[in-house]
């Protein structure tokens, strides 16, 4: 015999299966584009977008005449950059 507890659940389940997730979707797909090819996601993004952007990798940045002059990166990075997994260059930072 099932029990009235074991129903229960399957029914909250099979409502669960209805439920719109086009939202969900979205920011998945979203989600997966920036991790496909981030500079092409940063440059599609709007204006608000991109500082959500900035603000995965960097801590501060310090814009002088229009170029970056210094830059902090976030604690999260760090760890990725010592493994070798992301890699930093300042070759363009100029004074």
């Amino acid at each position: 015999m099932i029990k009235e507890s074991t129903l229960r659940t399957s029914c909250t389940c099979l409502g669960d299966l209805g439920k719109d997730h086009s939202q969900s979707i979205e920011v998945l797909k979203k989600v997966l584009a920036l991790a496909e090819n981030i500079g092409k996601a940063y440059e599609d993004a709007p204006f608000l977008l991109k500082r959500n952007y900035l603000n995965i990798f960097f801590k501060k940045l310090v814009i002088k005449n229009g170029r970056i002059a210094r830059f902090e990166l976030t604690d999260e990075l760090n760890p990725l950059i010592k493994s070798g997994s992301v890699l930093v260059e300042k070759i363009l930072l100029r004074d």
